[in-house]
């Protein structure tokens, strides 16, 4: 617990003593361009990067990754990220002027799960978005000359060969594995239609799907929304069919309705809807 002052009476008058000043730890230091840059971590939570002394950026995860030529000059990428469930990280890029100095670009942003790869080359940096079942995402171009330009999207498919026949239901980590295997991936596009991308995005954080009953579930939420914004998927191995809701603060989506889920599966959606989760 900070200190807030303390007062001592002592011979008549009263001693105060001021807050402990901020404490910093440097977690990560390197020259660049002929600057300082230092990672430094304070009591108040945020990561911060300075150059020479002088902050210039901060987010609650923050590293410097490597140094990368781009023309005439050289550039240092960094990755920072606000942190919680499932956000991943987005690219930092540090731009030097002649006299050295530092120009900070966010080329894309900062949004949460945008960012998935990326490609350097002599002449820009190439951004390929996250990608999931019914969401699109984008590639996109950055150099410090031309700025960010798209060039293209790529869409979410399942692995080629699968199907029924293929699936196993051990072994999977996370729910969206489920959608790899192609049949079961066009059954909850078949029953989910254009929602499937808030189905899919409803179990971005999620623990490892469990049998139950003859049926393989998974639950899950969306990142930085847990309890506010839910999925839950089943897949009848027996029947090959799949369900599906999301429950959203104002709005729950059932598919198919809640009447044509098998017992004891509907008992499930029903104590996963009272939020037991």
């Amino acid at each position: 617990m900070r200190k807030t002052g303390l007062a001592l009476a002592l011979f008549g008058s009263a001693l105060f003593i001021n807050p402990a000043a901020a404490v910093e730890s440097v977690v990560q230091a390197m020259e660049f361009a002929g600057n300082n840059l230092e990672i430094v971590q304070t009591d108040d939570s945020p990561l911060v990067l300075k150059a020479n002394g002088k902050e210039i950026f901060r987010d609650y995860q923050l590293y410097m990754e490597r140094i990368v030529p781009m023309g005439s000059r050289q550039i240092l990428i960094a990755s920072a990220g606000p942190g919680g469930n499932a956000c991943g990280s987005y690219p930092v890029v540090l731009i030097p002027a002649n006299d050295g100095t530092l120009t900070v670009a966010t080329p894309i942003g900062s949004e949460c799960g945008v960012f998935a790869e990326m490609a350097a080359t002599p002449t820009e940096l190439i951004f390929f978005g996250h990608t999931r079942p019914g969401v699109a995402a984008s590639i996109d171009r950055w150099s410090p000359t031309t700025g960010l330009e798209h060039i293209g999207r790529i869409e979410f498919e399942p692995q080629p060969d699968t199907n029924w026949s293929t699936f196993r239901p051990d072994g999977l980590s996370h729910p969206i594995y489920l959608f790899t295997n192609k049949d079961i991936f066009r059954a909850f596009e078949a029953l989910a239609g254009p929602d499937l991308g808030a189905l899919s995005t409803s179990l971005l954080v999620a623990a490892e799907p469990q049998l139950f009953d003859g049926f393989l579930i998974g639950m899950g939420c969306t990142p930085h929304a847990c309890g506010t914004a839910d999925g839950f998927i089943a897949v009848d191995l027996e029947k090959r069919a799949v369900y599906a809701a999301t429950d959203a603060t104002e709005s729950r989506s059932i598919w198919p309705a809640a009447n044509q889920w098998p017992e004891p599966l509907r008992a499930k959606l029903e104590a996963w809807g009272r939020g037991e989760r």
